[in-house]
């Protein structure tokens, strides 16, 4: 009987352990997670205004283009 309540409790120490390592590992993704997300939605952003940055030239130049064009007709 001895024996058997020594082995419950090592087992059970051994379970609250393992449990213990398994939340640790969960936590540092989920962290990870929302780390890697937010940067995602910063890199995202700054696609955007760069796109916004592109429409904005590429009117200036087709505006320019379009001035020579009249000014060589």
């Amino acid at each position: 009987m001895v024996v058997e309540t020594a082995y419950l409790s090592i087992y059970t120490l051994a379970m609250d352990n393992t449990q213990k390592m398994l939340r640790a590992i969960i936590n540092g993704q989920s962290a990870l997670k929302q780390e890697l997300s937010g940067k995602i939605d910063r890199v995202d952003q700054k696609v955007d205004r760069l796109g916004e940055k592109l429409d904005k030239v590429e009117k200036n130049l087709t505006g320019r283009i379009d001035k020579l064009g009249k000014q060589l007709a």
